[in-house]
């Protein structure tokens, strides 16, 4: 069974976040896809992101879009991912970015850009950007910003036990019965 397949809501009591809970996998596409920012984290994808916003975009995808507003996207991610790179699952098909990326005309930053070719494959019109940056600042920014979150001994150390989610006890990302 998939990870999403397995998509069980926030409980009612959950009041203390504000993030959604929109199953994806029940979606579609309700507007173009219009651009693909195709450039690693730390390249001004933030920046980027309001500025499609303030030309009239409706929405542009983004890692904070399945980190922090809508949770329940990381399943989906989690599952294209394994299937690019382990072979574990179906690839992800033209139908199943639209249910994920649907509501958005523009996507960037991780984890998208691991996905470059399947997306412009998938949305032959849309215009790509390739955001950059001096290698030198680029890493400055990165250990500044991301580096610590992956190297923190707390969080590791979560990543190595179980813990809950939604109702469900995970270890390492496999759920347990």
């Amino acid at each position: 069974m998939s990870l999403s397949a397995q998509y069980a809501h926030k409980p009612l009591t959950d009041i203390f976040t504000s993030d959604t809970d929109i199953n994806r996998r029940r979606c579609i596409r309700k507007v173009p896809m219009k651009v693909l920012i195709l450039g690693l984290g730390r390249t001004g994808t933030a920046s980027i992101r309001a500025a499609m916003k303030q030309l009239g975009y409706i929405d542009t995808y983004h890692m904070m879009c399945a980190s922090i507003e809508n949770p329940p996207d990381a399943l989906m991610w989690h599952e294209a991912l394994r299937a690019k790179y382990e072979g574990i699952g179906m690839p992800y098909t033209r139908s199943d970015w639209d249910q994920l990326l649907g509501h958005c005309q523009a996507v960037c930053d991780w984890p998208a850009i691991a996905f470059a070719p399947e997306l412009i494959a998938a949305y032959p019109d849309a215009k790509v950007i390739l955001t950059s940056r001096s290698v030198d600042s680029w890493h400055a920014s990165t250990l500044k910003t991301v580096y610590w979150r992956v190297m923190d001994p707390e969080l590791r150390a979560l990543s190595y036990g179980i813990f809950q989610i939604r109702g469900k006890r995970f270890l390492r990302g496999i759920m347990l019965r």
